[in-house]
Parts: structure tokens; C-alpha cells; sequence
């Protein structure tokens, strides 16, 4: 039996070890991360989303949502950057991201992969970074539309990588 199977049938403390759990992952895999050299500055893969995702795929949205604030919150507080302007991008890009997967997951259930909902989470993160950017950072606002292109460019990428990685875990969890 899958995790995710047991999760759907086990009772509320069970459920609240997967959860911590899952989040425990999120968060490990987010450091981990950290570690893969980046071409560009602020560049990342997402692999914690695919923990994300996996929640998405299988209709479980308000765990989805929590696992995604609860990474933010954690990851930003053992880094340093808790109420930083990097943790409002991080928070803004995860927020926009599962929302847009949960909307095109409910819209388009069998017709979207979970190397579509991916790429749409990767792009609607980096919209929403590039539009808490702006706000919150105006000093650099000819630099953030000079560097959105790359950006929203990179997201499809790293979209695709989150999507396998997402796929292996499926199949694996």
C-alpha cells in the first residue's frame, strides 16, 4: 500500500505523523537543494513542491496548502530569513503556485499531467516572486523586468525536472 494510501485511511493522529512527515521532507529536500550550483542567482529546481504536488495529484488541497506554508515558514526560520524580503518572495511564489496547481488540477483533471502541473506551479511561482518583487523591492524594479524572461524561462525547465521527480515519487511512495 501506497503512503499517500495509508494517509487517506488512517486516523487523525496518523495523519498528523504523514503530515509532519511530509513537511519534514519538503523541508530536507529544500535544503538540500541549496547544495546544486545554480547558473543564475535565485534559480532552483522546486523539488520541495514535489512533495506539493503529490498532495495535489492525489485531491487533498488543504494538505497541500499546509505542507507549502508550513516549508516556507520552517525553511525561512532555520535559515535566517524569516520576515526577510526572501521570505516574502518565497511565501508570495508558494501561495500563487499552489493555488494555480490546485485551480488547473480541478479544472483539467485527467487532461493535465503532473508535468503540466509542474511547469504551472514553477511559472505562477516565479510570477508571483517577480510580482512581490516589485512591490517590496522597488529600487530594482528595471532590473526585475530586464531579468523575468530568464526567469519565467527557467521555470518551465525546472518545472519539467519538479514533474519527474514528482513521477518518481509517485511511484515510489
Amino acid at each position: 500500500m501506497q503512503v499517500i494510501e495509508r494517509y487517506i485511511t488512517s486516523d487523525k493522529d496518523i495523519k498528523d505523523f504523514y503530515i509532519a512527515f511530509f513537511i519534514a521532507l519538503a523541508c530536507f529536500l529544500s535544503y538540500i537543494e541549496g547544495f546544486i550550483p545554480k547558473p543564475i542567482p535565485g534559480i532552483k529546481l522546486g523539488l520541495a513542491n514535489s512533495i506539493v504536488l503529490v498532495f495535489i495529484i492525489h485531491s487533498l488541497y488543504k494538505v497541500s496548502i499546509f505542507v507549502a506554508l508550513s516549508k516556507v515558514l520552517i525553511v525561512s526560520l532555520f535559515s535566517g530569513y524569516f520576515l526577510s524580503p526572501a521570505f516574502f518572495l518565497g511565501l508570495s511564489g508558494s501561495v500563487l503556485s499552489v493555488l494555480a496547481m490546485i485551480l488547473f488540477h480541478v479544472l483539467l483533471k485527467t487532461r493535465v499531467s503532473s508535468i503540466g502541473l509542474s511547469v504551472i506551479g514553477a511559472f505562477f511561482h516565479i510570477i508571483g516572486q517577480l510580482c512581490m518583487a516589485y512591490f517590496i523591492l522597488p529600487s530594482i524594479q528595471s532590473g526585475i523586468l530586464f531579468l523575468s524572461g530568464i526567469l519565467l524561462l527557467s521555470s518551465f525547465f525546472s518545472g519539467i525536472v519538479t514533474g519527474l521527480f514528482t513521477l518518481f515519487l509517485l511511484k515510489h511512495l
